[in-house]
């Protein structure tokens, strides 16, 4: 809970509440459940090459946020 984004999961500078999809992941629940209220972005991006999973997230859209990311990483189009 280091980011303190409550019952939220962040990608990005947007904050998803993935509770509902959590049984339906393909991983498993736990893998969501143990990053509940952190910044996951590098995991998403790492995890999930295939765009159509953006449509899937789209879904579980909450708000923007306006905190600046808590890491030291750098997206860029062709990686870290």
């Amino acid at each position: 809970m280091d980011d303190d984004y409550g019952d939220f999961w962040r990608v990005h500078d947007n904050l998803y509440g993935l509770s509902p999809f959590m049984e339906n992941h393909p991983a498993g629940s736990q893998r969501l459940e143990m990053s509940r209220g952190t910044d996951i972005t590098e995991l998403f991006e790492c995890s999930h090459p295939n765009p159509n999973v953006d449509k899937i997230l789209a879904k579980y859209f909450v708000k923007k946020t306006d905190i600046p990311r808590n890491s030291p990483y750098t997206l860029q189009p062709d990686g870290f």
